[in-house]
C-alpha cells in the first residue's frame, strides 16, 4: 500500500515537474483524433488493472465493480487534466493526499 501511495505521489510530482510534457499527455493528446483517444483509453485500461489489484489487496475494497474503479480513475484524470489546462499544476502536490484518500472512500458493496 505504501509503495503504491509513493508511486501515485511520484506521478503527481512528475506532472508538476514537467508540466509541458504532462499537458501533452493529459490535455493535448485529444488533438490527435481517434488515435489519441485510443491511446488514452489503453492507458486508462492499464491503470484500471493496477487500481483493481490495489483495491483487492485492501480489506473491505476487494471485488470493487469495474465501473466504480473506472470512475475513480476518471475522477483523478479529470482533476489532473483541469489543473494542467488552467496552468495550475502545482496544486496537484497539495491535492495528492486528498486524491489518494478519495480512491479508498468507496466501500465495496456486497453482491445482491
Amino acid at each position: 500500500m505504501e509503495v503504491a501511495k509513493q508511486a501515485f505521489e511520484s506521478l503527481l510530482k512528475a506532472i508538476v515537474g514537467q508540466p509541458a510534457a504532462a499537458k501533452m499527455c493529459f490535455v493535448e493528446v485529444y488533438a490527435a483524433g481517434p488515435e489519441g483517444v485510443a491511446l488514452v483509453d489503453r492507458t486508462l485500461d492499464s491503470f484500471e488493472v493496477l487500481v483493481k489489484q490495489l483495491l483487492n489487496s485492501v480489506p473491505g475494497h476487494g471485488g470493487m465493480p469495474p465501473e466504480i474503479v473506472r470512475a475513480l480513475i476518471g475522477g483523478v484524470q479529470k482533476v489532473i487534466h483541469k489543473r494542467l489546462y488552467r496552468g495550475e499544476e502545482k496544486e496537484l502536490t497539495k491535492l495528492a493526499a486528498q486524491l489518494w484518500e478519495w480512491i479508498f472512500c468507496y466501500p465495496h458493496l456486497p453482491a445482491r
